[in-house]
């Protein structure tokens, strides 16, 4: 028999709260030692249940086949509605080590019962007791049920003012757009005519206005981009690919900063491979105008400022350096992130061009290329810019250094 005195085990039980130890001792008189070994299972779901088993020694698992319910230890209980009712066990039982259970039959229950009534009344009292305690748990359950659906439709009617809010910052940047579109085209009309008239009247400044008049139309084109397709807000960038030549893009880029490196005495060195690539011309261009114009604007005066086009490593790596401050890892934080970031972080990082460097990296991805930087603050920067798929062209290596007089 088992050592400890199955009464002090029937003392513990929440069940039997408030019967004498008389009547206790004649309830133990009528248990049964039950030895379980370790992974039996004692009750199997879905079974008539006629026992009620207290643990005396070792611990159980409750459990819905392989989903866990609960644990049983020393002094827990479990079949205890089967004393009252003898229905099917809603969940199965398996030891977890050697176990030494304390059984009580309904048979012998309702036989003490009848010569004890007020044993059967303490077990109602408890059931009862247990069932207020659901109701209360199952009223907690709904209110808080009820303050997260709350919850969710207010962060709906948050989401449905935030997409209305998006809705009419859309608005508003599509007019802005047409108002933009508007005052360029006037600009690229005058400009024209003026263009034309000075072939004649002075050819020495002509080609400046007619580059005057290519700006202006890349101008009107960035705007469609970027403010009517909302190609930078979205993950998916519009490409629009065309095949051309990356070394005679990056030499007009060159151009239109000479006049900026020279006001600051900057040698702007080119030194250019012609390769045939087929990319967004648009977005490329925009991507070395930022890169070629930061190199340049923060450059002190008298520093040289080198742009490079040539295969590397199996990849067409376009590069410009700078002996400018450098950045610092906060500044490239957006070029060494995974993904790009949201639009207000983009916002947040963007430069003084206009065009940040997370933009950068997303129009460089989207592309199918990368682009790296290596910089330390006072040492200048040095941007790589590479993309996989582009074809040299036979013609003699192409070197020009554009020096300020």
């Amino acid at each position: 028999m088992f050592e400890s005195q199955p009464v002090d085990h029937l003392r513990k039980v929440s069940l039997f709260a408030g019967v004498p130890d008389q009547i206790l001792k004649h309830i133990a008189g009528n248990l049964q030692e039950v030895k379980v070994r370790k992974d039996e299972t004692i009750i199997e779901k879905g079974e008539a249940g006629e026992t009620f088993f207290l643990i005396a020694r070792g611990s159980m698992t409750v459990h819905n086949g392989d989903l866990f319910l609960a644990s049983l230890i020393e002094g827990d209980y479990f079949g205890e509605y089967t004393l009252i009712d003898s229905y099917e066990r809603s969940a199965s039982v398996t030891a977890n080590q050697e176990t030494i259970l304390l059984a009580l039959t309904k048979d012998d229950f309702d036989h003490l019962t009848q010569q004890y009534p007020e044993v059967r009344e303490a077990l109602l009292k408890e059931l009862i007791a247990r069932l207020r305690n659901l109701h209360y748990t199952q009223h907690e359950l709904n209110t808080s049920n009820q303050e997260n659906l709350q919850q969710k439709q207010e962060i709906e009617g948050m989401n449905q003012e935030l997409i209305a809010l998006n809705d009419e910052k859309t608005q508003l940047m599509r007019i802005l757009a047409h108002d933009l579109r508007n005052l360029l085209t006037s600009s690229i009309s005058i400009g024209t005519s003026v263009k034309d008239e000075l072939e004649s009247l002075s050819p020495e400044l002509h080609p400046y206005m007619g580059r005057q008049v290519q700006t202006l139309w890349r101008m009107s084109e960035m705007i469609d981009k970027l403010l009517v397709n909302k190609s930078v807000t979205i993950d998916k960038v519009n490409l629009d690919c065309t095949k051309f030549n990356l070394a005679d893009l990056l030499n007009d880029v060159c151009q239109d900063f000479k006049e900026m490196a020279d006001k600051k005495k900057i040698p702007l060195v080119t030194k250019f491979q012609p390769y045939t690539v087929e990319l967004d011309k648009s977005f490329t261009r925009q991507i070395f105008e930022n890169l070629i114009g930061n190199a340049i604007k923060f450059s002190p005066a008298g520093r040289k400022v080198v742009v490079k086009l040539g295969d590397k490593k199996g990849h067409l790596a376009a590069e410009v350096i700078d002996q400018g401050p450098g950045l610092s890892q906060q500044a490239l934080k957006p070029l060494l992130q995974e993904t790009a970031g949201t639009e207000e972080e983009e916002l947040v990082a963007a430069d003084a061009s206009g065009l940040s460097l997370a933009i950068v990296k997303k129009y460089v991805t989207a592309m199918e290329g990368k682009v790296t930087c290596t910089s330390k603050p006072g040492k200048g920067a040095h941007f790589t810019v590479s993309f996989p798929n582009f074809e040299k062209i036979a013609t003699e290596f192409s070197f020009r250094k554009l020096i300020n007089r």
